[in-house]
């Protein structure tokens, strides 16, 4: 448990630091606006860029349609340090960082 308090704790560290618009995209989700498509010699590359937070989102996409790959890159402040994929209550205790900022 002490090992789980740390961790939590070690999150809201980094939640300070995070700006709103972080904060609301890992609780609803990314709003893919901008985006844009080059033509490869076997298919496609598709970047899509959140207008809130600034991640991008870059797609390999074949010549049928199907994705290839895909992967993220995102902008400094965005991703949470020393903790790995985010467990259902780090997202909680960030959703209630953003709430208690807006309230």
């Amino acid at each position: 448990m002490i090992g789980a308090r740390a961790e939590l704790n070690d999150l809201l560290d980094q939640a300070a630091e995070m700006g709103e618009y972080v904060l609301e995209c890992r609780d609803v989700g990314h709003i893919w606006k901008d985006w844009t498509v080059a033509r490869l010699r076997h298919g496609f590359e598709q970047t899509m860029r959140c207008s809130q937070c600034g991640t991008e989102r870059v797609r390999f996409i074949d010549p049928e349609g199907y994705i290839d790959s895909s992967h993220y890159r995102y902008p400094d402040g965005y991703l949470v340090h020393g903790l790995g994929r985010l467990t259902v209550d780090h997202r909680a205790a960030l959703r209630l960082e953003l709430l208690q900022r807006s309230a």
